[in-house]
């Protein structure tokens, strides 16, 4: 305190005199103020999404782990192609989808909105884009606990593993999004619609489902430690790594192309409908002939 409150003179002036407590404190708060702005401006705090893509970043490809990230995704792939087969008909080339040949007005509103909700609420599409802004940071040696990488706070994590991860989350969500529009453009009322929807956002959080489950014990101990110990585990992403301008173009891209494709389909879909090109466009007619015996000549195909 003795060293604090001494005084350095300049002269005899006495408005030279610099209080030697005031210097070091204005001093010690710019060194910290920049330390802070430093470690703000250079990292930046993440975890990984709690699903069973997660587990692909880091786990080994013979382990429990990465097996049921791989079977997740299957099984959602298979569902939706399962789904694809039975919706399309390839034999009627009119109308191959089954598009209905007029829907109220209620239904068309119920169209848009659910259309609107899928891009919105996709989260796998979502994670796999923030994922890719992240990018993958290998980090540097030296580096403090609280300041490790991905790959150091996850010891197997490596690039393919990464990118595969956001690969088959992105296109799982993506295929779920075509789906579900397909579904939506198919139902006749409201209630169908409702019903179609929530059965493909089912599927489609099948993998924060299986997550859950893993981390419940209800898959085994090795998932149970895995899916406890993932989400206490965070990293930090240098943005030197980030990809932030073409995650924001993906993104953007993302967005717009939906948008397009989406309710593009949805006017054009629309308009054929309102102009009669999903009627029906021929009938077939059997006559009994017993109580006039000449109407059975009118038997046949009608157009």
């Amino acid at each position: 305190d003795d060293y604090y409150d001494e005084k350095i003179s300049f002269g005899d002036d006495d408005e030279d005199d610099i209080d030697i407590r005031k210097v070091i404190k204005r001093l010690h708060s710019d060194d910290t103020t920049t330390t802070q702005s430093t470690s703000d401006r250079d990292y930046s705090k993440r975890n990984l999404p709690d699903d069973t893509f997660s587990f692909l970043i880091y786990s080994d490809v013979r382990s429990q782990c990465f097996l049921c990230g791989i079977m997740v995704f299957l099984f959602q792939m298979a569902i939706y192609v399962v789904l694809a087969n039975d919706i399309i008909n390839v034999d009627n080339k009119k109308n191959p989808v089954g598009f209905p040949f007029n829907v109220s007005i209620p239904v068309r509103i119920s169209e848009v909105l659910a259309i609107l909700i899928s891009i919105m609420t996709q989260h796998d599409v979502r994670k796999a884009i923030c994922l890719y802004r992240d990018g993958f940071d290998k980090g540097k040696e030296g580096t403090s606990t609280m300041d490790k990488s991905i790959a150091q706070m996850f010891p197997g994590a490596t690039l393919w593993k990464w990118t595969l991860s956001i690969v088959l989350r992105a296109s799982q969500g993506f295929l779920g999004l075509v789906i579900t529009f397909l579904l939506i453009m198919r139902s006749n009322s409201v209630l169908d619609l409702l019903l179609n929807f929530s059965a493909i956002e089912f599927v489609s959080t099948l993998d924060d489902v299986v997550f859950g489950l893993a981390k419940d014990g209800l898959l085994g101990d090795v998932l149970k430690k895995e899916a406890k110990d993932m989400p206490e585990k965070s990293y930090r992403v240098s943005k030197e790594c980030l990809n932030t301008v073409y995650a924001m173009k993906v993104s953007l891209l993302y967005f717009v192309v939906l948008f397009l494709s989406f309710f593009g389909s949805w006017v054009y879909i629309y308009w054929q409908q309102r102009s009669g090109a999903y009627l029906c466009q021929q009938i077939f007619s059997q006559f009994g002939d017993e109580i006039l015996p000449m109407l059975g000549t009118f038997t046949g195909m009608f157009y």
